[in-house]
């Protein structure tokens, strides 16, 4: 017994999915160096990776766009 559906199933493409993981972000410059020592797990990075990491921040603005959209409700976290 096959479906309507069976050989559509056999050839077509794999599904994709994306998975996007947040894990916060610094709302300010001087909270770069915090934010990325806590994403380390409490280790410090070392300063070629804190200049990279606040390169980039720099070429967005300053802060990341993330900053911005913060859930209902969030107040109560700050």
């Amino acid at each position: 017994m096959t479906s309507e559906n069976s050989s559509d199933n056999a050839t077509s493409a794999p599904k994709k999915a994306v998975l996007l993981m947040a894990y916060g972000t610094p709302y300010k410059t001087e909270d770069i160096m915090d934010y990325y020592t806590n994403i380390r797990h409490g280790v410090k990075p070392p300063q070629h990776l804190y200049d990279e990491l606040a390169g980039r921040y720099e070429a967005i603005g300053g802060t990341s766009p993330r900053s911005r959209m913060r859930p209902v409700g969030n107040e109560r976290y700050r």
